[in-house]
């Protein structure tokens, strides 16, 4: 099934890419978040949560703004992770007339409503993360949590790939009702690069 006709076939999906896939252990379902667009007008975050146990029957579809700060961005490369009450979603912001990265942002999303069906999600945004380059939400892990709040992680820049440098930690330090803030820690690395392709059977494509 393509992504648009997953999300009701709604019309003005009509550029879709990079979907994200988690279980969620606290309320045995799943969600999904994809992309949509690749300029500041059409740019789209689609969280989708599935309303069973069962991700074959039907989902609850939201849509969030990908140029949020409405500085001419659109939203590229989603990563996805869950405390016990939320969904958090990072992606990375590039400008729309030069395709030059700006900023890697964060969401933060209440879970339960929308397991709930309700009609608007409830979330807060974080920006002007300086350094920062692909967020990556940690989560616990397939059967448990942890929360409120997360941790989260990224190599600072070109640093960390050049064969050393600093890893960025973030706490985001409570639920979004418990009004939260992000505090970011470097930790110093020993030597590290990036790893190889990775071969797949059946097939001369690589796993980047």
């Amino acid at each position: 099934m393509k992504l648009s006709a997953f999300a009701n076939n709604d019309a003005s999906l009509n550029f879709v890419f990079d979907p994200r896939v988690i279980y969620d252990p606290v309320d045995n379902r799943f969600i999904m978040v994809f992309l949509n667009g690749g300029n500041p007008t059409t740019s789209t975050v689609v969280v989708c949560f599935s309303t069973t146990s069962n991700p074959t029957q039907s989902w609850k579809i939201y849509k969030l703004q990908g140029d949020f700060l409405k500085d001419d961005s659109w939203f590229d490369y989603p990563s996805i992770g869950i405390s016990k009450n939320e969904l958090f979603v990072t992606g990375n912001l590039f400008k729309g007339t030069t395709n030059a990265f700006n900023q890697s942002v964060v969401y933060q999303i209440q879970k339960g409503p929308l397991y709930a069906g309700a009609a608007t999600p409830t979330w807060r945004y974080y920006s002007g993360l300086s350094g920062a380059f692909t967020i990556c939400p940690a989560s616990y892990g397939l059967s448990g949590s942890y929360g409120p709040g997360i941790y989260l992680v990224t190599n600072t820049g070109a640093g960390g790939f050049g064969g050393g440098g600093n890893v960025r930690l973030y706490d985001i330090t409570t639920n979004i009702a418990g009004s939260p803030s992000i505090v970011g820690y470097n930790v110093n690395t020993a030597s590290y690069s990036a790893p190889g392709n990775a071969a797949q059977q059946g097939t001369s494509w690589q796993l980047n």
